[in-house]
């Protein structure tokens, strides 16, 4: 059993990278209360290194534990990186902490501190031209205007992530097929049946396409034929005949 009183800072840092790099979320945690001491009078850079290697650790155990157990801790670091990244001039890096801190309030039950941060996250997009950050933040204004009964606005938003999300690298796609998702279910409880035909379509050959560059068949495609048996029992419940 290691002695983390009786440890200097280079070993410290040598275990939490090792752990890290190993993907060893207990063994990073196991270092947590020595993290102040491992960032006192080091550079900013350094300093948002190691807070966003302890919220990976947290993020990661999120499997094992559960959220609520991790939960805080996240939105405690990641408040403390968004600071840094803005002394950073890191924009993109900051709006989608802010959007982590969002998503881990709302799980906290605190949505409207969530929504807070959504906004600032828009921001932060909106001022710097990163079309993820708009993807993520409108994403999270329009789950929560929909949980609230906002229906139309939340729709609204839902569109706005879906222009965002083809537009920056590649790895927003993802999001693409996120939105295309949410805005499918979203489209069909506010009624609006011709533009959920036409979204979930797309949502459908989006998810295709993505099962045949994988090579086996993702869960999107699954869903996307799910919300699809689910319009269509709308329109023979609504037009029996």
């Amino acid at each position: 059993m290691i002695n983390l009183g009786e440890c200097p800072k280079w070993k410290i840092w040598k275990n939490v990278k090792a752990a890290f790099a190993a993907s060893d979320w207990r063994g990073v945690l196991e270092w947590q209360g020595r993290m102040e001491e491992l960032m006192e009078g080091q550079p900013v850079d350094l300093c948002e290194l190691v807070l966003r290697i302890f919220r990976t650790a947290h993020t990661n155990s999120v499997t094992f534990e559960g959220v609520d157990v991790h939960a805080e801790e996240v939105v405690g670091l990641e408040i403390r990186r968004i600071e840094l990244l803005g002394r950073m001039e890191r924009f993109r890096d900051q709006g989608m902490a802010m959007c982590n801190v969002a998503d881990n309030l709302n799980v906290m039950g605190r949505r409207a501190e969530g929504l807070k941060y959504f906004k600032r996250a828009r921001g932060v997009a909106e001022a710097h031209g990163f079309f993820s950050v708009e993807c993520q933040s409108c994403i999270g204004l329009g789950k929560n205007a929909l949980a609230e009964g906002r229906g139309e606005e939340g729709v609204d938003f839902l569109r706005n992530a879906l222009l965002a999300a083809p537009l920056e690298e590649e790895e927003a796609r993802c999001s693409e097929l996120g939105v295309l998702q949410i805005l499918s279910h979203a489209l069909i409880k506010v009624d609006a049946r011709d533009e959920a035909a036409s979204t979930i379509l797309r949502f459908q050959k989006t998810a295709t396409a993505r099962s045949r560059k994988s090579g086996y068949l993702c869960e999107a495609e699954l869903h996307s034929h799910f919300v699809s048996a689910i319009l269509h029992e709308v329109l023979r419940i609504c037009n029996p005949c």
